[in-house]
């Protein structure tokens, strides 16, 4: 009777345990699944700004994508991950850092976020990252030869906080530029303030765009778009390069007629 007892408690135990466990890496009937942040257009633009790819590769002419299963937990961490497709070593080990330089969110069932088992492709093209490397502004104003940081870690603060590299002035005078009005929000009268936030990386280029707020109109967009294309002087910690999280807004006002930006009549702001 004893040994009967010691059985049904360890089946009970065992079924509890995957009970408890598979939720962790399966989800069904998701609302949302687990991505990165700003998904395949972010995941696009950090590869264009961030892959460095492997000198021997490029030498070799390999090529191809690089598949990594993960799993989100319900906090946005990942849990863990692994390579699931790999056409050679040196492109793993890439693909491996750019994914820890990634952001996540979590997937959310029945409006609640839950843990989730997803996967995400990194895909090496030595055409592709030659185009992008003539689109990387070369100019740092950072005469320091400092060392960085390869934690993965992101510093809310710094000894030396990120700034545009041409100086604060000079980035509203940048965005004022390049920034236009989106067509829909001139159309709807749509004003108002898109907060981005993101990660100032040790090579100047930023990261894991975010929006935190957005008023709709194509202008979260073109936010996106303008912001994502600046550089700046990377954080400092510890005498280290460091990865820094950043907010910044931009301000979306409606003067004189739907003038478009050409005219002046955009306000950008930051914080």
């Amino acid at each position: 009777m004893r040994k009967l007892n010691f059985i049904l408690f360890v089946i009970i135990g065992l079924s509890s345990f995957a009970q408890m466990e598979m939720p962790a890496f399966f989800q069904t009937g998701v609302q949302d699944v687990s991505e990165n942040y700003g998904g395949k257009a972010e995941l696009k633009r950090i590869i264009d700004y961030h892959m460095q790819y492997p000198e021997n590769a490029l030498k070799n002419k390999k090529e191809g994508n690089v598949d990594i299963k993960y799993v989100c937990s319900d906090k946005g961490l990942i849990v863990s991950y692994s390579i699931i497709s790999s056409s050679d070593k040196e492109l793993e080990t890439e693909a491996i850092r750019l994914f820890k330089l990634l952001l996540f969110k979590p997937a959310v069932k029945e409006d609640q976020p839950v843990a989730y088992e997803h996967y995400i492709t990194i895909p090496f093209s030595i055409s592709k990252y030659k185009k992008a490397l003539k689109r990387r502004d070369k100019t740092s104003a950072n005469s320091a030869k400092l060392v960085e940081d390869t934690s993965f870690v992101i510093h809310e603060r710094a000894d030396k906080q990120p700034n545009f590299i041409y100086g604060t002035d000079s980035l509203l005078q940048y965005i004022s530029s390049e920034l236009e009005y989106p067509q829909e929000a001139k159309v709807k009268s749509i004003e108002g303030v898109v907060v981005l936030s993101f990660v100032v990386e040790p090579n100047g280029f930023i990261s894991n765009l975010n929006v935190e707020k957005s008023v709709g109109g194509g202008c979260q967009e073109e936010a996106i778009r303008v912001i994502g294309q600046t550089k700046w002087n990377p954080a400092q910690k510890d005498k280290k390069l460091i990865r820094c999280r950043m907010t910044y807004s931009v301000v979306f006002k409606l003067n004189d007629g739907f003038k478009d930006n050409s005219q002046g009549t955009q306000r950008i702001g930051g914080y």
